[in-house]
Parts: structure tokens; sequence; C-alpha cells
């Protein structure tokens, strides 16, 4: 499963954690930044356009400098009319969050990391597994991807509060 965390440049601290965490999971996660220096804007364009359209979840991260960026809007309603699914975590309090947004049960990592990415990704993980139809091989991979969460968990090898 690819997850596409789009953001806005002041949140990058936070998505960067988070790719780094969902990656050492086994998680695929498309990361502007992991592109960015690339001095080719249409290459860097071009490579954008094929995560989002090539990924299977969206990770938007929710602050006000977010709410206010253009592109994370289309990104999440991209995803939304396309019925993938769109998990939110939140960078800062976002008093003006839109309903569509705020519906969708936001993770607060204001308040500290270490219980919020254990929520996120619990909750990714039953969003992933409640949006497919479970073939034995797809079920076999899902019980896969929840023993090495556990493992990952466990371990406490991740960014803490």
């Amino acid at each position: 499963m690819q997850i596409f965390i789009t953001y806005a440049p002041e949140d990058e601290t936070l998505a960067a954690s988070l790719a780094y965490d969902l990656r050492r999971m086994g998680a695929d996660v498309w990361l502007g930044s992991d592109s960015a220096s690339s001095n080719d804007a249409a290459a860097w364009a071009l490579g954008v356009e094929d995560a989002l359209n090539n990924s299977d979840m969206l990770l938007v991260i929710a602050s006000p400098s977010a709410l206010r960026e253009s592109y994370i809007a289309s990104d999440f309603r991209r995803f939304l009319t396309a019925g993938r699914p769109v998990m939110v975590a939140t960078a800062a309090t976002c008093p003006n969050m839109p309903e569509l947004l705020r519906r969708r049960n936001p993770v607060d990592f204001s308040r500290g990391y270490t219980a919020a990415f254990h929520r996120l990704t619990t909750m990714m993980i039953d969003r992933a597994t409640r949006s497919i139809i479970r073939s034995p091989l797809q079920a076999a991979i899902t019980d896969d991807l929840i023993y090495r969460y556990q493992r990952f968990y466990n371990s406490g090898n991740f960014y803490s509060d």
C-alpha cells in the first residue's frame, strides 16, 4: 500500500517523522521532500502526479498553514472523489478545520507523538482492511502487516515525545 503525505512546508518535520516511522513499519510512503532535490520542476511535478495517481491512501497533515494551501485541498478532493481512504493528522490546533476533514477523526499530534502514532497506524490498518474485499492472499498480507506493526510498536523504535 502506498501512502501519499500532503502537508504545508511549516509541517515538514512532522511529515518527515511520520514517513520515517511508517516506512520502518514496511509502508511505501511518498513524501514531496524526498523528490524535492530535483532541479527540474517539471520532473518533480510529474512525480507528484504519478504518486497521487498510484497511492492507495492519503495522509493529510492538517494545521492552520495547511488549510491555506490550495494543493492540499486539491489532493483531498482528488482522493475523496476517487473513493480512496483519507486519514488526517493534526500538527496544530485547527479551529476552522472543514467539516469533511473533521469527519475523518483527525489524530492530534500536537499533544505527543507516540500515542498519536499508535492511534493513527491502528486507524490506517483498520481503514485499509475495510476498503478491500479480502481474498485469502489479501488476508495473509493484512495479517502480516498487523504482526509487523505490533512488533514495531512494542519495540519502541520510533520517534518518541
